[in-house]
């Protein structure tokens, strides 16, 4: 038996919210299904400040028609996203001129990963 396996509450918020909007889920519609008392709860989640509950956590995976994997695990566009913000963060120094190139090609990768 090795060790247990951590999970990062701020990528399973993302994923949380992301499978919720590209579903057209309004927060409230979400507290609503999961019987909860307020909307505050479903932010929390989706901002990585709580986990849901196991019984909330089945019942969106079965809302969203999803795995646990793709609650839990950090998807290739977050990864992709997270490398594209830091190359550009990189060359946040340059002159005028190639800032104006790379806020360019910023604005084109940005269009790609919506």
């Amino acid at each position: 038996m090795g060790k247990r396996r951590e999970y990062d509450p701020k990528v399973v918020g993302r994923n949380l919210k992301r499978l919720r909007e590209e579903r057209g889920y309004t927060v409230e519609e979400i507290r609503e299904y999961l019987c909860l008392g307020s909307v505050q709860a479903v932010y929390k989640y989706e901002n990585g400040k709580s986990y849901p509950a196991a019984d909330a956590l089945l019942a969106l995976m079965e809302l969203y028609d999803v795995k646990v994997q793709d609650i839990v695990e950090s998807c290739r566009t977050d990864r992709f996203r997270q490398v594209v913000l830091l190359f550009f963060h990189k060359v946040k120094w340059r002159e005028r001129t190639e800032r104006r190139y790379w806020s360019g090609i910023a604005e084109k990768v940005s269009l790609v990963l919506r």
